[in-house]
């Protein structure tokens, strides 16, 4: 998916609609939840930079960006699952600190690349929280760094599931919006009303390699 830029060879990936407060999602060490971004353009594109949204930061947070390579499974209407492969980059550690919000940069190197019709998976990693004297601590919930969920027009939002059987979260990564807007539809006869559908607040922002599909 691509979006315009105002700068000649310059493209964002992804969207930047409406935030939805609620839906705000805790950072995770294991890969829970992610985006599928897709090089919708005929060249070449050279990553720059990755900006996200969090909410207010209330411990310090280290953590780090993966970029893997991504297949998309098709199950059925209902269902399509996504299977990360290989880790294409991640970045250092990084780290938020306490009253960080809002829009948040990190710069990418210049040998991140993403061919002409190429997908990857990208998901932000939780490495840790600290206090105040540099221990590591494992916050209450409500301390806990959050991402930001906007309003989506995609379904490129895959996350894993809590199984009530189980009781446990699935090895399967689902595309989430996909599944609502089918159930709704034939359980109910309605369509998800637009907060229902969302995705991480994530950007990447790169340009086009001339003469380079």
């Amino acid at each position: 998916m691509v979006i315009g830029s105002n700068k000649k060879n310059e493209v964002t990936l992804g969207e930047n609609n409406r935030f939805v407060k609620r839906m705000s999602r805790a950072l995770c060490k294991d890969l829970d939840y992610g985006l599928i971004i897709l090089n919708g353009s005929p060249q070449k594109l050279q990553l720059d930079k990755i900006a996200f949204y969090i909410d207010k930061v209330k411990l310090k947070t280290a953590y780090r960006i993966n970029f893997s390579e991504v297949n998309e499974i098709y199950v059925n209407e209902a269902y399509r699952l996504a299977e990360p492969g290989e880790l294409l980059y991640t970045t250092d550690t990084l780290y938020l600190n306490p009253k960080d919000k809002n829009r948040m940069e990190v710069m990418l190197p210049p040998d991140c690349y993403l061919p002409s019709a190429r997908k990857m998976f990208v998901w932000i990693q939780l490495l840790g929280y600290y206090d105040a004297t540099g221990k590591e601590v494992i916050p209450e919930t409500d301390q806990q760094t959050k991402l930001k969920f906007q309003m989506s027009e995609k379904t490129n939002y895959y996350s894993r599931r809590f199984d009530r059987n189980t009781q446990k979260t699935t090895r399967e990564i689902f595309n989430i919006n996909q599944t609502i807007s089918y159930d709704l539809a034939k359980m109910y006869f309605i369509t998800p009303h637009k907060s229902d559908l969302v995705a991480p607040a994530i950007l990447l922002y790169a340009h086009k390699v001339e003469g380079q599909p």
